[in-house]
């Protein structure tokens, strides 16, 4: 059951973004278009914000015990927070939230 009902959620959005996608008809399927839309959005940040909360957390403990190429964990960390302002950049200047 964990894993059926999240597959089944996954699995019918993905259909209905297919169809509103592919298929332009009723306003109704603009409306959940735009819902959908929001929605992407709303998940793709959450994943984003533990994909660099969870590295973070690795990188840092390999830093600050000196382990084999601790460098390079500074190094992923840079990039990381790098590409994570300037997507927050590019973002904020082209919001499709608007």
């Amino acid at each position: 059951m964990k894993r059926e009902v999240p597959a089944a959620i996954t699995f019918i959005a993905g259909i209905t973004w297919i169809i509103t996608t592919y298929w332009t008809g009723p306003k109704l399927l603009t409306t959940i278009k735009s819902e959908l839309n929001r929605w992407f959005l709303l998940v793709q940040g959450w994943m984003v914000l533990c994909g660099v909360i969870n590295l973070t957390r690795v990188h840092m403990h390999k830093i600050q015990q000196k382990r084999q190429d601790w460098t390079f964990s500074i190094l992923c960390l840079t990039a990381a927070y790098c590409m994570v302002i300037l997507g927050l950049r590019r973002s904020s200047a082209t919001s499709s939230l608007r």
